[in-house]
């Protein structure tokens, strides 16, 4: 009677479906940075700090490479940062906010996110102030 909790555990380990150290939520995914710009209306000579590109807090919206379906959506934090983590691939990433002409959030690239590594980005979203 004795063995029978470390059998039980063994079967259990053994079951298909369990979840290996590598398939661990959180250990690949994307992390980065929001900026939202232009800021103000007309460009200044010199650049007027005030109206520098800024952090900030929207939805986004992950797709495989290549592909238009969302396979999830996420909230930035309030200073446009974020750490969202995803399985090995490769993704792109637009603004969530559908029907909306502005603003417009791309990366501009193919996000490759590899085992065990968060991927840095920068998420540039146009204002469409001009």
């Amino acid at each position: 009677m004795r063995f029978v909790p470390l059998a039980a555990i063994a079967v259990a380990l053994l079951v298909p479906g369990c979840v290996s150290p590598g398939d661990a939520a959180g250990i690949s995914g994307i992390q980065g940075h929001v900026v939202i710009g232009p800021t103000c209306p007309a460009e200044h000579d010199p650049p007027d700090p005030d109206c520098d590109e800024r952090g900030y807090a929207t939805r986004l919206a992950v797709m495989k490479a290549g592909r238009t379906g969302v396979l999830k959506e996420f909230d930035t934090k309030e200073n446009g940062t974020f750490r969202e983590p995803l399985p090995p691939g490769e993704y792109s990433i637009r603004h969530a906010d559908h029907g909306k002409p502005y603003p417009t959030c791309t990366t501009n690239t193919t996000i490759a996110v590899k085992p065990g590594n968060y991927t840095w980005i920068t998420v540039h979203c146009d204002s469409g102030i001009r």
